[in-house]
Parts: C-alpha cells; structure tokens; sequence
C-alpha cells in the first residue's frame, strides 16, 4: 500500500511539471523520473510482498527538491498576484473618485440649471402680473401650436371665400374663427405696446446718460483760469513732445536760430504758472522755449523737482528747485531732521512742534506706544482734577504712571526698588484703557496729590495744554499730500489694526485746544522763499492767508473731515461749502490782525505772533541747512503750516515745496499773482543786481528773514561713515 501511494505521489509531480500546464516550469530530468516510474512498476510485480523502494541516484533531482522549487515559484506568482490586486485596487479608488467628483459636478451644475430656470419663471410671472398673460405670450412671441395650425387653415379659406360683409361675433359657428383674429390681433397690439416701452426705457436712459454728460460739462466750464491756462499749457507741451524736438544744446546757437540777441534771456516754465510767465515777459528781453527738456535757457521753473537735471546745470543757469531739500519737505524728513536743531541752536522742539513719530522704525513705533500710554494717564488726571468722576482704582494707576515718567531716567536706574524701566505695564494699561467709573471713587484724599502731579507735569512738558483730555493722534501717510489719507485716532487697538497694512506712516499729536474764529477751526499758509542754504538766506513774506474748515468744531466728531482738515482740496467738497458765512473760508491775514485787535484790544498778530512764526521758519531751516545741495542760482518756495492754540502759540505742522498757486477763491486770486510775482523781483532783478545796489531792489512784500556769513560743515555720516547721534535737550 505504500508503495501504491508513493507512485501515484510520482505520477502526479510527474504530471503537474508537464507541458500541459504552461504555468509551471518543466523539470530537466523528466525522462529520468518516467524511467524510474517503470522500473518501479517491474520490481513490484515481481517482489511484492518484500517490497522496497530504491532511491533515486544522487545525479537526478529529488522529488523532494523539485517540489521545493515549485513552492518558491508559487509564492513569486502570488506576490505578482498582490501587486496586481493592489493595483486595480488603487485604480479602482481613483475610478471611484473621479465618478464622485464627475456627479458633484453634474450636481451643481443641474442645480446651477435649475436656479436659472427659477429666474426665468420667475421674470415670466414679474411680466405676467404686470402685462398679463397674453401681453407675456406676446412679449415672447408664444402663439399655441394648435391655434397657429386653425389661424393658418382659416386664412387660406378666407382667402379661397368670396369677399363678403364682416362676420358677426355672435354667431356660433364664426366665433372660434373670430376669438382667433382677435388674439392675434391682441397679440400685435400688445407686441407694439411692447417694443413701445422698450424704446421709451431706451430713450431714458439716452436722456439720464445725456443730462450726466451736460453736468459734467457744466462742472468743467466752471473750472477757474488758471486751469484753462494749464490745459492748454498741457496740451502745448503733448504737442512739442509728439513734434519732432529741437536738438540744439549749444546756448548761442539756439539764439541766433531764434534771431535773439546776445543779451537776451531764455525762460522754460513747466506746469500752470502765467504768473511767472506774465512778470518774466513783462521784464523785456526773455524769451520762452517751449522745449520743456531743452539744455538752453537762463531760467527754469518747474512744479516737480525730477523735471531739472541737476547734474548738467551750468553755473549761469538759474532755476527754482534745490536738489536733496526732502528733508524739511516731507513729514518723515522734517520729523528726523527737527530733532536735530539742538546741534544748532539751543532750542527745544517740543515748543513749536507737535510730537511725532516715524512709524516705519520699531524703536519710534514702541516710543509712540509708550506716549500714547503716558497720555492716557495724564488725561485721567485731568479729568479727575475737572471734577469727573473716576474709580479711586484707576486715578492710583494714572498717578503712578505720571510720577513715575517725572522721574530722571538715571534715578530709575539706580533705584533699586523699581523693578521694571517699563513706564506703563500690561497689567496698568489694562487699568487705564478699561472703563474709567466702578469700585470706589470717594478720591477727595488725593486731590491735593492730583493737583501737584498735574502741576509738575505742565512744568516739565511744554505740550502740556496741547494735550487735551481725549488723546486724540492724527495719521499721516508720508508719501501723500494735500490731506490726502489723513484720520484721527483716540484708541490704540484701532490704530493698531491700521497700522498692519503697507505704508509709511508717521504719527504726530493734535492740537486738542485750537484757536477758533466763529466757531470754526483753521491753520495759516506761510510762504517763504531761501536762495541759499550755506549760507542761509531766507526771505518771509509779509502777508499770508487763513484756511478754515466748513463745519463747526467739535472735538467729539473725530471722523468728520471737514471739522478737522482745514485744506481746501478737502473743505472744497463739502456740501455747505458754499454756505459758510466766511467768504471762501478764507482769510487774508489783514483781516485776521484786525479781528485779534477787536478781540484783545491790541495788535498781537504784529506784537506776539508773527515773531514768533518767523522764529519756528528760522530754527527749521537752520536745523537742514547742512543737508540740502545747495547750489548758487537755485532758490525755493515753500509753504509753512501753522495752527495756533488757544492761547495764541504758534505750532509748525508742516512745509510744503510747489505751494498750490491755483485761484481757488477771491483771496488767493490776489495773493498768488503778488507772490509769483514778488518771487521774480527777487529771483532775477535781486540776482543779477550789483552787490551795491541790492538794498535799492524792489523785493515786494517779501523782507529778509535771515541771511548768515556762517556756513555749516556737512555731517559725519555724508563722508560714508555711519556714526550717528540723535537726540533734543534734556528737559530741566
């Protein structure tokens, strides 16, 4: 038995390693194991109660080693099998993802069908309601199908009939003919009415789009002459710059193409000046070049300062733009710059010049914050000292904060109970940004300590009265002009979250007490003109004008640009512009001198305050006067920002090169004519005078406001090094 089993074990290896099945591999040996597989049979036949199985020769390979090598074969196909099956299990995933998303887009895009479909049923019924229902078929030109089929049959039988006298409704047998006719003549009467409203609407719309046009024009004929002069100056200057240019450089060669004499003068002017114009062509013996980029001429006159080539300007050449003098013209330049006038002059800024900060500089932005903390707790102060009432909490706070800030850095430092250099700690400013009643505010004990802290604080900061009790802070993009970008802020969390957007900013206090003149708020244009910065030269003019805003002043009302932003680019699109009892909501300072003397009985505008505008002009010149390139034959015209508080302090805002010279109203109709002209006197007739004979020039209403033989060597840093030392006098 056995036996029996052992070859039928042979057999089988034998078959499943045959060439019937392809899938296995087939033994090298198989002749050999057939051989064994008889020689098998024979013995048994022969011996088969002594039955003993031979084994096989050591040459051949055993069954054994050969079912071996099946096995491992067999795990190699089924590892194949698994990479298969992992396979189509991916792609199936991926198949099942793709007809997921394939449905999700089917989905919307029946339900953005649908919304479609809603819309227009929707707009049917709008029509159906307002028209009705045959007024909706006609609109859409719908006429049933079985209705055109009849119509049509009917008219060719009419056709065919003899003609005949009208059919008569009533009768029975014409009526469905007749209900017919009469809606298909319904049908055209409501098409016609139609098509009727949609040229009327049509015809609206040309007239609405027609009556815009005719105000828009209307605006722009109202437009003052100085802006007709600069259009058509503009388009001159596109007109020379689509011709073909002069390519003369040579001075004396352009004169003789001109036909000018030697002694001629060449005048270029850029931008809208016909006052310029007028007074250099009043002179005699100047001539204009309308090349605007042309190298040939003895005077330029620009609005921008990238329109002179300060490179290749020859010592002769005049014109009215100093290279380099940003640092007194912008609010971030004049804001570094004035902190260094304690090189130059023993005065301290803080007593002309609201405090400001860069707030592109960390360390100043952190400065700002800790200001703006101090502020806080000196207004609570006040307040309390006004009689408000405070938590007992929060005045404790505030007078910490405000005797700790009186303190010399250096007794902080060596104080050694003072365990933070912080002046205002997270934990305080909590106190004091929090609601100001709650708790105890029984504070009567601490009245005498209120009055003493506000007392030392006057002393020491001469903002004091300009700080107000809201802690109000004006926002100034650096790069813009004209009030453009300007807002108020009293809470610093929204401040804050303005700052997180792109821009330079700088940040300066505002006058919380103002000067008013019939309730309105206002700041006064200052023009002045230098002719050299080392030496300085400057010249004041005599007469200036007042700026007011359109609305009552109200500090509550922050938001309100017309309150606070006293430009006319601004107050100039108010609705009560026009109905303000000031004229123009301007003032010539005449007008101003004589209103203070009514008010004061005496003439301070002349006594008090214009000496001291011509001190604040002075110390910021001198404070650039080492910065700015200043070349012979160049001069500049700026125009000075001054507010006054209510006690008749003047404070510098800001200076502006180009000053607007347009005529906006009445005032400065007359006032920029005198200026630009003045400035011509002293820009030609003083110039080209003899150094003896300067004194006898007409210089108009424009008086020398400095003129030093010092000049002021250029700082460190300008020789490549970066050694730096900023600072302001140490307040006493």
């Amino acid at each position: 038995m056995e036996s029996q089993n052992q070859i039928e074990r042979h057999r089988t290896l034998s078959e499943d390693f045959s060439p019937k099945n392809p899938l296995k591999p087939r033994h090298s040996s198989l002749e050999t194991n057939s051989h064994s597989h008889s020689s098998l049979k024979t013995h048994t036949s022969q011996n088969f109660k002594n039955f003993t199985l031979k084994t096989p020769q050591k040459s051949n390979p055993s069954s054994l080693q050969t079912e071996i090598k099946k096995v491992n074969k067999d795990n190699n196909d089924l590892e194949s099998i698994e990479e298969a099956k992992s396979l189509k299990a991916y792609y199936r995933s991926r198949y099942v993802t793709l007809i997921k998303s394939l449905q999700e887009t089917n989905k919307q895009k029946l339900i953005q069908k649908e919304q479609e479909e809603e819309k227009i049923r929707k707009k049917k019924e709008k029509l159906k309601g307002e028209l009705g229902l045959s007024n909706v078929k006609a609109k859409f030109n719908i006429i049933p199908q079985e209705e055109e089929t009849k119509t049509e049959n009917k008219d060719k039988k009419d056709k065919e009939r003899p003609e005949t006298e009208p059919i008569k409704t009533e009768d029975p047998k014409n009526r469905k003919v007749n209900a017919s006719k009469i809606l298909k003549r319904a049908q055209e009467h409501l098409q016609k009415i139609a098509e009727k409203k949609l040229e009327e609407q049509k015809k609206e719309e040309e007239e609405k789009i027609r009556e815009k046009k005719l105000r828009q024009a209307l605006k722009e004929a109202v437009l003052s002459k100085n802006q007709e002069d600069g259009e058509n100056e503009r388009k001159n200057e596109k007109l020379l710059s689509h011709s073909k240019k002069i390519t003369i450089t040579d001075m004396n060669l352009f004169k003789k193409r001109h036909k000018l004499k030697e002694s001629d003068k060449v005048f270029i002017i850029v931008g809208c000046y016909p006052d310029i114009r007028k007074a250099l062509q009043a002179r005699g013996g100047w001539y204009e070049n309308l090349d605007i980029s042309s190298p040939c001429f003895d005077l330029k006159w620009t609005v921008r300062r990238k329109d002179v080539d300060f490179d290749n300007l020859k010592d002769y050449q005049l014109c009215n733009h100093f290279d380099k003098s940003t640092m007194i013209t912008t609010k971030v330049g004049l804001c570094h710059s004035l902190r260094n006038l304690i090189w130059f002059n023993s005065v301290d800024i803080d007593t002309f010049y609201p405090r400001c900060f860069d707030l592109s500089e960390s360390a100043e932005k952190e400065d700002f914050f800790t200001e703006f903390k101090a502020l806080r707790a000196e207004a609570v102060l006040k307040l309390a000292d006004n009689g408000q009432r405070i938590s007992r909490r929060v005045v404790n706070v505030a007078l910490k904060v405000c005797n700790k800030r009186l303190r010399d850095l250096d007794d902080l430092i060596d104080d050694p109970k003072i365990k933070t250099w912080e002046l205002v700690t997270d934990k305080q400013w909590e106190i004091l940004s929090g609601p100001l009643t709650g708790g105890k505010e029984d504070i009567i004990n601490l009245k005498d300590q209120i009055s003493t802290t506000l007392s030392r604080l006057s002393k020491k900061y001469p903002q004091f009265t300009i700080n107000g009790i809201n802690n109000i802070w004006i926002l100034k993009p650096a790069g813009l002009s004209r009030g453009r970008g300007i807002e108020l802020y009293n809470h610093l969390d929204e401040l804050k979250d303005k700052l997180q957007k792109e821009g330079q900013w700088v940040i300066q206090k505002y006058l919380e007490n103002p000067l008013l003149v019939k309730k309105k708020k206002f700041d006064i244009r200052q023009w002045v003109l230098v002719t050299s910065w080392n030496p300085l030269t400057a010249w004041f003019y005599d007469k200036c004008y007042l700026r007011f805003g359109v609305e009552d002043y109200s500090i509550n009302d922050i938001k309100n640009r017309f309150i606070h932003l006293t430009n006319n680019s601004i107050q100039k699109y108010s609705e009560n512009f026009d109905k303000s009892d000031i004229e123009g909501n301007m003032w010539h300072s005449d007008q101003f001198a004589e209103y203070l003397h009514n008010v004061e009985g005496h003439n301070i505008w002349e006594d008090t305050i214009k000496p001291n505008i011509k001190k604040i002009i002075t110390h910021s010149l001198e404070c650039v006067q080492d910065m700015v390139d200043g070349r012979k034959g160049s001069c500049e015209l700026y125009g000075y920002d001054i507010m006054l508080d209510d006690q008749y302090n003047p404070w510098l805002i800001e200076v502006n090169c180009s000053p607007a010279m347009d005529y906006s109203t009445p005032i400065t109709e007359f006032m920029v004519k005198d200026v630009m002209d003045d400035t011509i006197k002293i820009m030609v007739d003083y110039y080209y005078a003899p150094y003896n004979k300067k004194q006898l020039v007409d210089t108009g209403n424009f008086v020398l406001l400095v003129k030093s033989d010092r000049t002021v060597d250029r700082p460190i840093e300008s020789f490549g090094l970066t050694l730096l030392c900023q600072g302001k006098a140490i307040s006493k």
